[in-house]
């Protein structure tokens, strides 16, 4: 989004262009600016992912496109806004079956959490009940923001509304780290509030599943 604002505002990239003027710098919108999910779908490829991966994740799973990757589409052009498919698609290719559910393109509520504490959290409820209603394993996101969203604020969603959600949510990366069988995942993994053994449960048969509760109204 800067970029296309330093793009189409003549006033924006000058003032931009006075501060880099300070060190030595100035913005010629010469760069590329992608998303990883982008470059991973778009740039390596489906194809050359699915060759690297040797430990197929036996899991079911649901998405979170996130708002700041769909919106404004038209700009961002990352995925189709209303029927994002491209992050499932990547998720398939680590051997994971992605669900389908009601409020996929829904917001996590992060974004007003800042001026509207309780109706993010609800936000975010709603968001989870819908997740909980097909049974997931885990939530997967590309954002940081979501991510947070996700893993931290389910805690506040149990207290607040009287849910005891304990959902594990994971980055895109990690589980492709997985499937690759890189080094040092499991030390990242450690740092995770909602813990599982993931590298077990991507080994084992199908019946294995995270903890999990359904919703009550």
């Amino acid at each position: 989004m800067a970029k296309h604002v330093l793009e189409t505002d003549a006033e924006a990239k000058e003032k931009v262009n006075e501060v880099l003027k300070r060190i030595g710098k100035e913005y010629k919108g010469e760069v590329k600016v992608r998303h990883l999910q982008q470059v991973l779908y778009e740039e390596i490829g489906l194809e050359k992912i699915a060759e690297k991966v040797v430990n197929p994740l036996n899991m079911r799973i649901v998405t979170h496109p996130g708002c700041h990757t769909l919106r404004p589409e038209n700009i961002l052009q990352v995925d189709d806004a209303e029927n994002p498919i491209k992050l499932d698609e990547l998720v398939s290719l680590l051997g994971i079956e992605s669900l389908d559910y009601m409020d996929k393109v829904m917001c996590c509520g992060a974004g007003i959490r800042g001026t509207n504490r309780d109706v993010a959290f609800a936000v975010l409820r709603e968001k989870m009940d819908s997740m909980m209603m097909v049974e997931p394993d885990a939530a997967v996101v590309f954002c940081p923001t979501c991510f947070i969203s996700f893993e931290a604020g389910q805690r506040v969603v149990n207290k607040m509304f009287d849910r005891s959600y304990k959902i594990p949510v994971y980055y895109y990366t990690e589980l492709l780290a997985i499937a690759m069988e890189l080094d040092g995942v499991e030390a990242v993994l450690a740092e995770h509030r909602v813990k599982s053994d993931l590298i077990k449960l991507a080994q084992s048969p199908r019946e294995t599943k995270v903890e999990k509760t359904t919703p009550t109204s």
